[in-house]
């Protein structure tokens, strides 16, 4: 009777520790299993508030960068973009007139990259609220509250504020008589007054580089010095074969 007695409560707790590890082994089990979730690409845990506010002040610090300039970075996109529209005038000029394949092609290239530059340039003007001056006004720049901020001084203003002595810049009579031109006495004219016109915009450029504060106007300032320096030298080798 005894042996009788004690098997079931042995059976019990055999089966009753049994049902212990199983559950034990199946703890683990879901401990493993949300340990393995947490590696799996794109579960990982949310960034933290600090790495979110660094990432804030980083785009906001890279938005006042690009807003801070000075007098210099103002006149240099204020000139720069009449300048740039007299070249993309004399490129569409000589995409009728020219009897060159080579100016034809050269001022279609200059006329492709100078046009976005003037948008680029205007865009800056907005932001840093500076008017776009005309020819009358540039012996000093009015901002939108009507105060002015002056000319850089390193540039040649004519004496009534008008554009004629700015670097490069061509007359209107200069460009009347481009106009009235044809064949290879037009090609030999443009390219003459187009090298000219380029070295007056590395000019600007030069100084902009020397004395801007902008990076992205001093950015566009180097490549204008690069490109248009570059196509200085193929104008000219252009001359030398129609001499």
């Amino acid at each position: 009777m005894k042996h009788t007695h004690h098997r079931p409560t042995t059976r019990a707790l055999t089966l009753s520790g049994l049902a212990v590890a199983a559950l034990a082994l199946g703890a683990c089990g879901s401990a493993d299993h949300g340990s393995d979730h947490g590696s799996l690409p794109g579960m990982g845990a949310a960034p933290s508030a600090s790495a979110t506010a660094g990432t804030q002040a980083g785009t906001q610090t890279g938005t006042d960068a690009t807003s801070a300039h000075n007098d210099a970075d103002a006149t240099f996109a204020s000139m720069m973009i009449p300048h740039h529209e007299q070249a993309v005038t004399m490129s569409e000029m000589a995409a009728k007139s020219a009897s060159s394949a080579d100016v034809t092609q050269l001022a279609s290239q200059i006329g492709a990259a100078q046009g976005p530059e003037i948008e680029t340039m205007r865009g800056w003007l907005t932001a840093w609220d500076v008017l776009p001056t005309d020819d009358s006004e540039m012996n000093g720049m009015t901002n939108s509250d009507g105060s002015t901020a002056t000319g850089h001084e390193g540039h040649d203003m004519g004496s009534d504020g008008s554009m004629g002595d700015m670097p490069g810049m061509m007359s209107a009579d200069e460009m009347t008589a481009l106009g009235r031109a044809a064949g290879t006495d037009f090609d030999r004219m443009w390219l003459e007054m187009m090298v000219r016109h380029h070295e007056g915009a590395v000019e600007m450029a030069r100084t902009e580089t020397t004395d801007g504060q902008n990076a992205d106007a001093k950015a566009l300032a180097q490549q204008i010095i690069t490109s248009q320096t570059a196509e200085i030298t193929r104008m000219k080798a252009l001359l030398t074969q129609l001499r």
